[in-house]
């Protein structure tokens, strides 16, 4: 009998301790149940559990998603919004006025120059202008006289030829005076110029002085940089693969690194040659606004819209990485399900999805989504 009763017991014993087992395992109240296997995989959650952690359910949606091409550039200035002032001719510099920063209107006088081949180039020109009087009555003189066969036609022919040749001279030297900057027909009324004013080109802000009271300058040294900002406009570098994705029209926005502002713009013109250092092209675009506070030559950073258009798109926190895969969590019933699914571009916080059709009308997780993959971790182990 003893023998008996040894035998029931040892087949007693391991269902005994399955059961053992069992109810130590069994979920205290309030525990996420997650099922991960059988017919039927997913998380269930509670009402309390999930507004507790944030969860936060919704349709998905199409939105109008913009493509980007990132780019550098800076802000520039049209060639004829740049002047550089130069001197026509060897002087000494008299004064300076201004300081690098000053706004000038277009013909301030910016300095003076003084030297003896000035006064001497406008006294040729008085004395070319009085020869070439004499010389035209001469030639009048003459011919009338050959007109009376007083003289032959070769002394009326040289007469013609040496006011021709005065005439050359007095105009070269009126319209070099005309050139330098100087007045002519005050010089011609005998108002000698000891100053030659350099004066503005164009209304703007002084960038550059180059010279200093009493230097020597020489023809074509600069002495001033100038630059009117009235026009400014963005030159971007696009990396020449996406180049032919940009159009005129398309929107841009920039910024300055460092800054919280940001400007819009617009493409204009795209360059037709391939910088080989960068093998990048040049991409010009005008403000929307022109931002004052930005100076010619501030870097900036940009982005060009090159495809907008309405795709279905979820919000960041909607996508959690399985694996290394992206996965949305959808609602079937009374439980979650995570879904693999394949992502495409980023536009602000909002991301391109690819969804099934079957799914595309199925409740999914907006907010919350990385609870439930800490869930489904969970009851797996």
């Amino acid at each position: 009998m003893k023998t008996i009763s040894n035998f029931f017991f040892a087949l007693l014993l391991p269902g005994l301790l399955v059961g053992a087992l069992a109810c130590s395992r069994d979920a205290s109240p309030g525990e996420v149940s997650a099922e991960i296997s059988g017919t039927t995989p997913g998380i269930r959650l509670t009402t309390e559990q999930m507004e507790l952690a944030g969860v936060e359910v919704g349709q998905i949606s199409r939105r109008m998603m913009n493509q980007y091409l990132e780019c550098t550039g800076q802000i520039e200035v049209p060639p004829q919004n740049r002047a550089s002032i130069h001197s026509p001719i060897q002087g000494f510099v008299q004064d300076v006025r201004y300081l690098e920063g000053d706004f000038v209107q277009k013909g301030a006088v910016l300095a003076n120059l003084s030297h003896p081949d000035l006064i001497r180039l406008q006294r040729e020109l008085l004395e070319s202008k009085g020869r070439l009087q004499w010389l035209e009555q001469e030639l009048a003189r003459k011919e009338t006289l050959v007109e009376g066969d007083a003289i032959a036609r070769k002394e009326q022919a040289k007469a013609a030829s040496d006011y021709q040749i005065e005439k050359a001279h007095y105009n070269g030297i009126k319209a070099e005076l005309n050139m330098i900057g100087l007045p002519v027909t005050a010089i011609e009324n005998g108002e000698i110029q000891q100053v030659l004013p350099l004066k503005a080109p164009v209304s703007g802000f002084i960038t550059g002085i180059h010279t200093h009271l009493g230097e020597l300058v020489q023809p074509g040294k600069p002495l001033y940089e100038m630059v009117d900002p009235g026009h400014i406009h963005l030159e971007l570098q696009v990396f020449a693969k996406d180049a032919i994705n940009v159009r005129p029209g398309q929107a841009i926005e920039c910024w300055v690194p460092g800054l919280e502002e940001h400007y819009r713009a617009e493409v204009h013109l795209i360059g037709r040659e391939i910088d080989q250092d960068t093998k990048t092209v040049q991409v010009h675009g005008h403000f929307a606004k022109d931002p004052a506070q930005l100076l010619p030559g501030t870097y900036v950073q940009g982005k060009i819209t090159t495809v907008a258009d309405s795709i279905w798109a979820v919000p960041q926190s909607a996508i959690v990485l399985e694996n290394g895969k992206p996965v949305l969590y959808f609602q079937k019933g009374d439980y979650f399900e995570a879904v693999e699914v394949e992502t495409g571009i980023q536009d602000g916080e909002y991301i391109a999805v690819r969804v099934p059709a079957d799914l595309q009308k199925l409740p999914l997780v907006l907010r919350g989504a990385y609870y439930l993959k800490g869930t489904s971790t969970g009851a797996e182990e």
